[in-house]
């Protein structure tokens, strides 16, 4: 659409922005500077759960432990079927596999892009740009969470982490994507 193809611009700059007060709003560096200066695992308890997420990281290397050989999901990690799930994937399939995976949402945003930017009118344009951004910030903080750059928050990695209500809502949208997709010509 051309509204969009004229505003492109705007509406990355308008998400930065957007991501950008998001995570200064939830930094609390205050309380956890301690914690990310130093690579030993803090005492008190919120700060060690925390560190035990960059441990399953750190421990996958390159290629990884393999895949179900994780020993950090055994009880170590909290919530590592939800909210942790990036760092078990880093453990069991290494720097390659959590690439892959980071390849894999930044195709399906990329077209998500493009789907809204070849929309026929604006809802379908706005209603793919919406779904594009929303799981852009799902990732995005997601990953945040897990390298401790960002306190936990809660947010699910999209079609990945278990959960019945995120999955529900991230495949409504694609339905609706797809339906805009369809009508592209």
């Amino acid at each position: 659409m051309k509204w969009l193809r004229q505003h492109k611009w705007t509406l990355i700059i308008s998400v930065l922005l957007f991501l950008g007060i998001t995570n200064c709003q939830n930094l609390d560096q205050s309380k956890h500077s301690l914690s990310y200066s130093s690579y030993q695992i803090p005492s008190d308890k919120i700060d060690r759960k925390r560190s035990l997420g960059s441990v399953a990281i750190g421990s996958g290397g390159l290629f990884g432990k393999g895949f179900g050989s994780s020993i950090q999901k055994l009880g170590f990690v909290p919530e590592a079927q939800n909210d942790m799930i990036f760092s078990i994937i880093c453990e069991e399939l290494g720097l390659v596999g959590a690439s892959f995976v980071l390849l894999l949402f930044l195709i399906l945003i990329w077209r998500f892009f493009v789907i809204a930017s070849h929309a026929p009118d604006l809802e379908g344009a706005l209603i793919a740009s919406g779904a594009m951004a929303h799981m852009m910030i799902q990732v995005i903080l997601n990953i945040a969470v897990v390298t401790n750059t960002i306190p936990n928050t809660g947010i699910t990695l999209p079609f990945i982490s278990y959960g019945g209500t995120s999955v529900m809502f991230l495949l409504f949208e694609m339905g609706l994507v797809l339906n805009v997709s369809s009508l592209v010509k």
